[in-house]
């Protein structure tokens, strides 16, 4: 098992995940921007990062989650799992997510 999938593990421990609620989320074509009303900055996500974010904050479980992207994307598991894992860590680290056990 890679670190990837190790640290996903630990995650799918969770139920699911959500958003703050310090965010604004506004999609326009391929892109979609996120304010952060605590600091007022944004962040601009592209195609696969939106859907991403999607499927994470809608999701029962960050198992679903994979599981639905993986069936949406020609990915391998190994590199879906280091991209929700980056991914995932990034968002917690601006506190843009709650991750609920």
């Amino acid at each position: 098992m890679t670190d990837a999938q190790i640290a996903i593990r630990r995650v799918s421990l969770a139920r699911h995940i959500t958003a703050a609620n310090n965010l604004l989320v506004h999609q326009f074509g391929e892109e979609a921007v996120i304010l952060n009303l605590n600091n007022e900055i944004y962040y601009r996500l592209n195609e696969m990062a939106i859907r991403m974010w999607q499927v994470l904050t809608s999701s029962e479980s960050l198992d679903q989650a994979r599981e639905t992207l993986l069936s949406e994307y020609d990915i391998t598991a190994d590199v879906l799992d280091q991209d929700l894992n980056e991914f995932i860590d990034n968002l917690k680290n601006l506190n843009m997510i709650e991750v609920h056990e």
